[in-house]
Order: structure tokens, then sequence, then C-alpha cells
């Protein structure tokens, strides 16, 4: 998502995308269960720097529409766009993402995009589309490819000082 364009330039809205997904059933259903739920998180289970002590966010449709609610929304409408060039099984991920958020009051209007010219009319250029970061060698580079605030691959456009300067020392 691209935080710097409504409606996911609010947190609360970003929350309640991320609570309205079950993530245990896009590993079993889209991965045919070869995955383990990340939380978001770059860093894999098997990378040394991994932190297991970080709780993983439940589907939680209730807490889904909590955030709704903070975000002055009763329902929520967005487009996601999608092609499986970004990954196997994305455009499958994308289509049950949409069910399971229905019962937050969601709505993802998923947008079917053709595989050829995903990353150069697509990605970072609609405001939410799919993307695949796993398989990253070192935690460094894939917290520097994707998070630093001048990472030309930085497709949410976040940017934290903090975040950078802990990224630089680390």
């Amino acid at each position: 998502m691209n935080s710097t364009i409504a409606p996911f330039d609010n947190l609360d809205v970003r929350l309640a995308l991320k609570y309205a997904i079950n993530r245990q059933v896009m590993v079993d259903a889209i991965l045919s269960g070869h995955g383990v739920v990340a939380n978001d998180n770059p860093i894999a289970p098997t990378n040394k720097y991994f932190d297991p002590s970080i709780p993983q966010r439940a589907y939680d449709p209730d807490k889904a529409k909590f955030h709704l609610s903070r975000a002055g929304m009763v329902e929520l409408a967005v487009d996601i766009h999608v092609s499986d060039a970004a990954f196997g099984g994305a455009v499958d991920a994308a289509v049950l993402y949409s069910e399971q958020a229905k019962a937050a009051g969601i709505t993802l209007n998923v947008h079917r995009e053709p595989a050829d010219g995903y990353w150069s009319n697509v990605w970072m250029k609609k405001a939410w589309s799919a993307s695949y970061w796993g398989g990253q060698a070192t935690a460094d580079l894939a917290l520097s490819q994707a998070f630093a605030s001048d990472a030309e691959w930085n497709e949410g456009f976040w940017k934290n000082k903090k975040f950078d300067a802990l990224l630089v020392a680390a």
C-alpha cells in the first residue's frame, strides 16, 4: 500500500486491513501449507535475526471494524491490483482476501492485471498492488531494499528517520 495516499495514509485503515485477513488460511490455501505466518515481517523465521516474540495478528473482523471506526468509517471499499507476475497465486490470494474482509465491512475490488508490464505499469504506480519480498539473503538487504526512506523500491513510500538511523547503525 502506498501509505501516502488516502485511505492508506491512515494507520487505522491499514490496521483494519491487517486484521481483516486470515493469514493461516492464506498459507494453507495459497501456499498449500508450505509457509508460515509472518505478520508483515520480511525477516524469515529461518534467519537468525527473526524475532519470534513479536505477536502475530490473528484474523479478527471485529478488531478490523474497531479500527475502521477509529478512522471514521463504517465500511471501506478499496482497489487492489494483482497479477501472478508478483508471485504464483497472487490473484487467488487477493480473491480469498476479499472474501475474508467482507466480515469486517471491507470491500476489496480485485483488479487482475496482465503479467506483461506489471512491474513497470502497476507496481508502485497503483495505490495498492501485490509484490513478493521473500528470499532476501540477509536481514540488512530485506530491510534496506524495501523500508529505508530513500530505497528505490520502498513500495509503501514509508519514511521514518529513527528506523533509517537504526538500520544504518545495525
